[in-house]
């Protein structure tokens, strides 16, 4: 009976108990936050002073046209580029998916016209009573 109350008191000394205060990680975390908002900021007045852009929300705003250049360079770029990415059927695959097209379209219209006969015949049905 002694081993047994040695190792509890052994375990019970390796326990490690930490209290922490609410307020004081809440209060931590809402000056960290506000540093790093006040930091972003200043970084977004200084990269706009360096670059020198004005607001394009204004109403006289022309812009820069090399920057409307090379904007328009960047879209043609990045359409290529998507343009590269997509997978082209081989021509087997074009006339097999052509053809499963086409019998679909004719199976629909055939459906179609047999569920006009069919609203048709009742139609008349209905009527000559």
């Amino acid at each position: 009976m002694t081993k047994k109350s040695n190792t509890n008191s052994t375990k019970a000394s390796e326990t490690k108990i930490t209290r922490i205060k609410a307020s004081d990680s809440d209060n931590n975390k809402k000056n960290n936050f506000k540093d790093k908002l006040s930091n972003l900021k200043a970084k977004v007045k200084k990269a706009k002073s360096k670059k020198n852009i004005t607001n394009p929300e204004e109403p006289n705003f022309k812009g820069n046209v090399y920057q409307k250049e090379i904007k328009k360079v960047g879209y043609f770029r990045g359409a290529l580029n998507e343009l590269s990415q997509v997978h082209w059927p081989t021509r087997k695959e074009t006339w097999a998916l052509t053809l499963a097209v086409i019998l679909f379209s004719v199976g629909f219209m055939i459906l179609m016209i047999l569920v006009d006969i069919g609203f048709k015949e009742l139609f008349n049905i209905i009527m000559k009573r």
